[in-house]
Formats: structure tokens, C-alpha cells, sequence
């Protein structure tokens, strides 16, 4: 669980920092990135809810 713990962290930093990152540049491909990475992010905290869901039954 906490291999999944720092996998969140790490990619929503990450999603922060690419959003920072176009807010500065105005750079489109960063924003593209950003939603991409931020998409996965949302897959990985589903799957480790199910998971923390799953273990309570």
C-alpha cells in the first residue's frame, strides 16, 4: 500500500508541476500533458480505493 501511496503522490506533483509549468509558458503540449497525466492519476487512485474497499469486505 505504500508503493501505491507514493505512485499518488509522485503523479499529482507531477500534474501540478505541468500545470505550473504552462501557466508560465503558455506552452500547450505541458497542458495536454498535465490532463494525460491527470487522467492516469484518477485511474490509479480508483484502482487503490478499490482495493482499500476490498480488503475491508
Amino acid at each position: 500500500m505504500l508503493v501505491f501511496r507514493w505512485i499518488m503522490l509522485l503523479a499529482l506533483v507531477s500534474c501540478a508541476v505541468l500545470f505550473v509549468v504552462f501557466a508560465f509558458t503558455g506552452n500547450e503540449q505541458y497542458k495536454k500533458h498535465g490532463l494525460n497525466l491527470l487522467k492516469i492519476t484518477l485511474a490509479i487512485v480508483f484502482v487503490f480505493f478499490g482495493v482499500l474497499i476490498f480488503q475491508r469486505i
